[in-house]
């Protein structure tokens, strides 16, 4: 029962850590095509 109470916390904060990664990643992903979409689209006329 000791052990059980042990490793939980270990790969929780893992996970935890994990998690904030990941939605900072796509969030980031989210940004970057947006501003270059912007930016493309008033190139495109101007052609």
């Amino acid at each position: 029962l000791s052990d059980n109470p042990k490793p939980l916390p270990q790969p929780g904060a893992a996970a935890d850590a994990s998690k904030p990664a990941d939605a900072a990643k796509p969030a980031d992903g989210a940004a970057k095509p947006a501003e270059g979409a912007a930016p493309a689209k008033p190139a495109a006329p101007a052609q």
